[in-house]
């Protein structure tokens, strides 16, 4: 397919010897072309040396020679190996086209796909072979000529010798440049080569693209679709040379695609219009214009501005000449009129030779160009005078004759000055030169108007020569956009491609427009609207002269067709759809098409009242003006919205290009207003249309309108007198409707309309005076309280729950955000709820952005509702250098933490002190804490914060407000059974409170403090939810804090806890002394504990959490805050005594995260190595039923594997309690010791180990234990890598220590159900680790599993843990076999005692 053959050879098995005859027919074609000069035969067999003997030959001998009788061409020759054949071309094109067009989407883009493939290696093979043909040619000289392209040799022989003969013909350039038709006349009689191997592409291309051509044109959508993706394929990769020859059939065949398109498929007119810009941008750029082109194009526009430059020289010295005649004509004296025109005739003998020297100087530019540069501006001098209309030729010859006249009369009265006879007769013939002059002027004034004045007329060479060179696909867009049967996506793709086309070559679409306008007969603008044959067809015409009235309305003439065209386009524009559908024809025009009709009319219209040649067209054209005018009026109080947006913009041109007289625009609203006198006669449709009016007039209308719209409203404050005051014009249940439009019209009034917003208060009026008119607010209000009586028009439910009126409201708000948010922040309305559940609802709004933007910048505002006094936030800017938040800057250490007293213990029971709230630099009490105003206010802000998250942290002084509000709320006590009867604005003043500071502290790490005052609201129970303090610990302390910071933050937790610990004594006497004495143990924790026991919960354990699924537990628990825990716990072994259960829980929880988070560290710092294992040891001896007993051994589990304790340590506490615990009693273990049972074998554990035996057998005689089974589950989990490490020996008698200790513990001496559950569980989940013992259990295994699944009132997870110990027994069985199998030739080594085990089990998994 590379080698460029155009029919495919046939198919034989040839021998070596076909192709050794090559050489040999080369030369005898060769030898008759040098006797001959034959043309070159086209066949397969042909040489390309024909062709240069040819030209040669014609041009030794004039072309005349007679041709010798040329050798017939011999059959093709294939070149195939033996044994091989070739498939025809045509065949796998047909093939790919047909399932290209299947109507199965995946066979067509399979399709697609293979034509990629083929294309992509046609392209390649031809880019090597061309590669291998230079290299060749550079190596050895001139390859042989290849009988496989005997076209493309011949073709490329052609244009050698076409170049080095002068170039190419002119008609040949343009049609290369232009794209024209693919093959054309070749000067010795034969046709031109094909596109593809002018462009050295191959020629099976060719055939591609007619076919692919032709599948756009198809009726079935599936061929057009897998055209249009084909041509989209092939856009990508063939150049833009080869696309440019098929460049207006490509275009053709999209259009038509678009034209059929259905009206629903927007994703295939997307690409297909997203395939022509790609043709476009491509294939037509000013870049890819032929270099020779351009260059004649820039030596014309050189040429010109020399002739232009010549004649002005010779204008202004005839000019000159002129002057100086009149002025000797007024001499009056024949000598000195003598001398006169002497000198006259001198100058004028000056002014013609520099005259003479710039006609020179021109002559000597035409002369310097070249042949092909002048054949070339010929040709577009030609285009260009052919292009005239006759009215601008007709002009420009009277310029012509006027500029004769001019040379004429110069040339007279130079003669006759120079003559000297008599100055009178040279003035005499100026004089009549002159009114000849006038004459042929007037002619020319005459006859210029008859021109489409177009003013791109006067463009230049370089435009013209890119607008020819473009022009055969501009005439395919304008033909679609002119052409009143194509459809209108057709025609928008058109428009959007021709206007592409004009911006890639900078050249205005009126200079393709107005050739094509000239050539149209009958002229567009004469065609005639009415009567309607079709209506497809009359909103094309009507669409296309609007365009073309846009692009160059100089184009147009305005006359009698002009005024004839508009006047039937207002018929069509003013009639409805209803009237157009009983008197058009054609049973299938539907609503839509009519309303489109309608839309294309007015915008015609729209094109014309902008156009100055009609708006200035004297009568009839003034009457039908107005109606025009009148008509716009009218239909923008259409019910569609396509016809009033089309009049809107048809309006807001006309109003821009001239002003309506008062006397039209009054006739024009009298039938829209005289119906808002009463308020049973409104519509929907009249209200949309007023308030579009005002929206373009509103400037034309008083308040008075206002007010009487006021006046209708209140009509509906009374429903039932409403309803029963019928009938209306608008349908039964639209009353709600009705009232929301009224309101939609004060946004839309003039800006005087804002004294609407509130009702004027005046002194009480005299009796029989009319009340002043209510604000839309307090209107809005009572309207909406009426909602739940009025009819609903969908739903036969109460409108209570929505509203109509207050978007109305909303827009009317956005026009005045100032006075509106002014209006609604003054004390005596932010008070009421109604007034401020209305703005805040308003706020809520997405359109409120102007509305909350006001807000944001009310901040002194705010501040006043808040209780700041102008003179505080004048101190508080003074002093603005120090950081909000009582936060200095410099980072927080362990000893300069000083908290106040107050952050020690607010709200305890029975303190004495009680937590005062601070001020804002001054020592004045803040008056509004605890106000209706200042709730208020803090909703205000935290629904700003909502929306503006970056507003409050630019506000320091605001924020320390807010602080002051919450600690003075935290202070508060309120019982929850009260909460219920508070309002929400003061039950939800603490989660807004929580959540404004939050935001400001997102934006400040550093501030710790006011961190840890928000659990202050913690030290009571109530009923709202702070659940977002928790959260932004987890989500953003943890997270989005540095390591620094967290440490901050930890260190100032260590600081209030230690203040804590050292308030206790006060507080357990407060609190004894109030009659609780035993207050922490008995449950009821003082308030004090129960903020530290949220600050450990949702602060200091999420941190650590957090920091070790980061990694960054290593780094959060330096050394340093290793000596801060150390600290705390210390202080806390010292008071453990007076906490309560909950902050025992908390501490410990502290103690295993710590030690699950730095266990290395831990282990190797003796000091707080120590303290924990002391502090959770202590909590061992607490009864069974604590809760913090299994925490405790949770904390122990996790510290014995660390290390051995010293022996100092042990002594002292076998000092404290040195009884030791039997197996027969049920207490805990005491410090330092736990229940070691009585074992008649020697070899008890000692050290560690003994302390983990203690912790074992004290497990495993827990019994509460069923609401903490996943905590026993981790600490047993926990403890059997401990127990395999320090228990794993086995003892005298030849078993495990520690699995005998469990047996002797659980089954020996008869455990409860709980124990021997727990045991199992710990079995099933550790098998491998009890494989070696299992001897021990196997038979207490198969008694227990009838007790454990067999009842039928055993719940799930036992019969789950029955079915889990038979599968473990048969598990440990096969793996006993397979394991004897492995070791069988050592098996009688071993001894008796492991046999008699081996026995036993093999026997009870067999009963099992």
């Amino acid at each position: 397919f590379a080698a460029g053959a155009k029919t495919p050879p046939p198919a034989p098995l040839m021998s070596r010897s076909t192709v050794v005859q090559q050489p040999q027919q080369q030369q005898q074609q060769q030898g008759a072309g040098d006797g001959a000069g034959a043309a070159a035969p086209h066949g397969e067999g042909g040489a390309a040396a024909a062709a240069g003997s040819t030209a040669s030959a014609g041009a030794g001998s004039g072309g005349t020679t007679p041709a010798a009788p040329a050798t017939p061409p011999s059959p093709p020759v294939s070149t195939m190996h033996q044994g091989l054949a070739e498939l025809d071309v045509h065949l796998l094109l047909d093939a790919l086209i047909e399932v290209l067009c299947d109507a199965n989407p995946s066979k067509a883009r399979a399709a697609v796909d293979s034509l990629s493939v083929f294309v992509g290696t046609l392209l390649k093979i031809t880019a090597a072979k061309k590669e291998w043909e230079q290299h060749a040619a550079a190596a050895d000289g001139p390859a042989p000529m290849d009988v496989d392209k005997p076209a493309a040799a011949a073709a490329d022989g052609l244009q050698q010798q076409t170049v080095a003969a002068g170039g190419l013909p002119a008609s040949d350039a343009a049609a290369t440049a232009g794209g024209g038709n693919s093959k054309t006349e070749a000067p010795g009689g034969g046709d031109k080569p094909g596109p593809a191997t002018q462009h050295g592409l191959p020629t099976v291309l060719d055939d591609l693209l007619p076919r692919l051509l032709h599948c756009c044109w198809e009726d079935a959508w599936s061929s057009r679709l897998g055209g249009m993706a084909a041509l989209k394929l092939l856009l990508h990769k063939l150049p833009a040379d080869y696309l440019r020859c098929y460049g207006p059939k490509l275009l053709r065949a999209l259009l038509a695609v678009v034209r059929w398109l259905p009206d629903h498929s927007t994703v295939e007119l997307e690409e297909a219009q997203q395939t022509i810009a790609q043709l476009i941008t491509k294939c037509y750029n000013k870049e890819q214009i032929p270099a020779d082109v351009m260059a004649a194009a820039e030596e014309q526009v050189a040429k010109e501005k020399a002739e232009r430059e010549a004649a002005e020289a010779a204008a202004a010295a005839a000019k000159q000449q002129e002057a100086a005649a009149g002025g000797k004509a007024e001499g009056g004296a024949v000598a000195e009129g003598g001398g006169s025109a002497a000198a006259a005739a001198d100058q004028q003998k000056s002014k013609g030779e520099a005259s003479s020297s710039a006609a020179k100087a021109s002559s000597d530019v035409e002369k310097g160009t070249t042949a092909a540069e002048q054949s070339a501006s010929s040709q577009s001098e030609k285009m260009d005078v052919d292009q005239r209309p006759a009215a601008g030729r007709a002009a420009e010859d009277a310029k012509k004759e006027a500029g004769s006249t001019q040379q004429q009369q110069t040339t007279g009265a130079a003669a006759a000055g120079a003559d000297g006879k008599d100055a009178s007769k040279a003035q005499d013939f100026a004089a009549a030169a002159s009114e000849k002059d006038k004459d042929s002027k007037a002619a020319a004034a005459d006859a210029a108007p008859q021109k489409p004045k177009t003013q791109f007329a006067a463009a230049n060479a370089v435009a013209r020569a890119r607008a020819s060179w473009a022009s055969d696909v501009a005439d395919v867009l304008l033909t679609v956009i002119l052409s009143p049967s194509n459809s209108q996506r057709s025609r928008q793709a058109a428009i959007s491609a021709v206007e592409l086309l004009g911006q890639q070559l900078e050249v205005h679409v009126g200079v393709w427009l107005a050739p094509v306008m000239q050539s149209m007969s009958p002229p567009l603008i004469a065609r005639r609207i009415i009567p309607v044959r079709s209506v497809p067809s009359v909103m094309g015409q009507v669409s296309a002269l609007t365009w073309a009235l846009t692009v160059d309305p100089a184009l147009f003439v305005a006359g009698p067709e002009v005024v004839h065209v508009a006047k039937e386009a207002y018929a069509l524009a003013d009639k409805d759809e209803q009237i157009l559908l009983q008197r058009l024809p054609g049973r299938n025009v539907s609503i839509e098409t009519l309303t489109q009709l309608r839309v294309a009319c007015i915008d015609l219209l729209n094109v014309l009242m902008a156009w100055e040649p009609f708006r200035t067209y004297p009568e009839p054209a003034e009457q039908l003006r107005d109606e025009i005018t009148s008509s716009m009026f009218r239909a923008l109080v259409s019910d569609n919205p396509a016809i009033y947006n089309a009049a809107r913009r048809a309006l807001e041109r006309i109003m821009k290009v001239a002003k309506i007289p008062k006397n039209l625009l009054q006739n024009s609203l009298r039938p829209i207003l005289q119906n808002l006198g009463d308020y049973r006669r409104l519509t929907l449709r009249l209200l949309h249309g007023l308030g579009r009016l005002l929206e373009l007039l509103s400037d034309w209308f008083n308040l008075t309108l206002g007010e009487r719209l006021i006046e209708h409203l209140k009509c509906w404050l009374d429903p039932d007198a409403l309803l029963q005051s019928g009938p209306f014009h608008w349908k039964s249940g639209e009353e709600v409707a009705i009232a929301a439009a009224v309101l939609d019209l004060f946004w839309r009034l003039p800006k005087l309309a804002v004294k609407f917003l509130e009702t004027p208060h005046v002194a009480p009026l005299p009796a029989g005076t009319a009340a002043p008119p209510q604000g839309l607010v307090v209107l809005t209000i009572q309207l909406e309280e009426r909602l739940a009586r009025m009819p609903a028009a969908n739903s036969p439910l109460p409108r209570i729950l929505t509203s109509d009126y207050r978007a109305p409201l909303l827009r009317f708000l956005k026009k005045y955000p100032v006075e509106g948010v002014n209006y609604f922040l003054e004390a005596r309305r932010i008070t009421r709820m109604d007034y401020f559940n209305t703005f805040t609802a308003l706020l809520e709004m997405q359109d409120a952005a102007p509305l909350r933007a006001q807000l944001a910048d009310s901040e002194d505002k705010l501040l006043s509702l808040l209780g700041v006094t102008p003179q505080q936030s004048q101190k508080a800017d003074v002093g603005a250098g120090a950081k909000p938040g009582g936060d200095t800057g410099k980072p927080l250490t362990e000893g300069d933490q000083q908290p106040a007293a107050s952050a020690a213990a607010p709200g305890a029971t029975g303190s004495a002190t009680t937590a005062s709230p601070p001020t804002l630099a001054s020592s004045t009490p803040n008056t509004k804490f605890g106000t209706q105003e200042a709730y208020g206010a803090v909703q205000l802000i935290e629904l700003l914060i909502r929306w503006q998250p970056d507003w409050l942290p630019a506000r320091p002084l605001l924020f320390d407000t807010l602080l002051e509000h919450w600690k003075a709320t935290a202070a508060l006590k309120r019982p929850m059974a009260k909460e219920a009867l508070l309002p929400s604005s003061t039950l939800l003043e603490p989660y807004r409170l929580a959540g404004c500071i939050l935001a400001y502290l997102s934006a400040r790490h550093e501030l710790v403090e006011p961190l840890l005052d928000l659990f202050l609201c913690l030290a009571h129970r109530t009923s709202v939810d702070m659940n977002l303090i928790p959260e932004y610990i987890t989500s953003t302390v943890a997270k989005e804090y540095s390591v620094e910071h967290q440490q901050k933050l930890l260190r100032a937790w260590a600081q209030r806890f230690r203040a804590f610990c050292t308030s206790l004594p006060a507080i357990s006497a407060a609190a004894i002394s109030a009659g609780a004495p035993n207050i922490f143990t008995a449950g009821t924790c003082a308030d004090a504990e129960l903020v530290q026991c949220a600050l450990l919960n949702q602060l200091v354990l999420p941190l650590l959490q957090a920091a070790q699924e980061a990694g960054k537990a290593a780094e959060l628990l330096s050394s340093d805050m290793l000596d801060v825990f150390n600290t705390v716990f210390r202080l806390s072994d010292g008071h453990t005594a007076m906490f309560g259960e909950g902050l025992r829980i908390c501490l410990l929880r502290l103690c295993v995260e710590l030690i699950k988070s730095a266990k290395g560290s831990i282990g190797q710092s003796k000091p707080l190595r120590d303290v924990l294992i002391k502090f959770a040891w202590r909590h061992l001896k607490v009864p069974d039923e604590s809760p913090c007993r299994h925490w405790a051994f949770l904390a122990t589990v996790h510290l014995l594997p660390l290390s051995a304790p010293t022996r100092s340590s042990q002594q002292g506490e076998q000092q404290q309690q040195p009884a030791r615990a039997d197996s027969d009693s049920g207490q805990a273990p005491a410090a330092g010791t736990a229940a070691q049972p009585r074992d008649k074998h020697p070899g008890r554990p000692s050290g560690d180990a003994r302390m983990v035996a203690q912790v074992w057998v004290s497990l495993l005689r827990v019994t509460q234990m069923e609401p903490r089974k996943g905590l026993m589950r981790e600490i047993l989990d926990s403890l059997v890598p401990t127990l395999v490490d320090k228990l794993g020996t086995r003892g005298e008698d030849g078993k495990v220590i520690w699995v005998r200790y469990a047996k002797k513990q659980v089954l020996d001496e008869s455990g409860t159900l709980s124990n021997l559950l727990q045991l199992w569980q710990l079995v099933v989940r550790h098998p491998d680790v009890i494989y070696e013992s299992r001897a021990q259990f196997m038979s207490q295994m198969i008694n227990t599993l009838s007790r454990i699944g067999m009842p039928q009132q055993a719940s799930l997870e036992n019969r789950k843990l029955s079915l889990d110990l038979a599968g473990l027994l048969l598990a440990w069985e096969a793996k006993r076999r397979q394991t004897a199998g492995a070791a069988a030739p050592t098996a009688a080594a071993t001894d008796g005692a492991a046999t008699e085990q081996q026995a036993e089990g093999t026997w009870l998994c067999e009963r099992a």
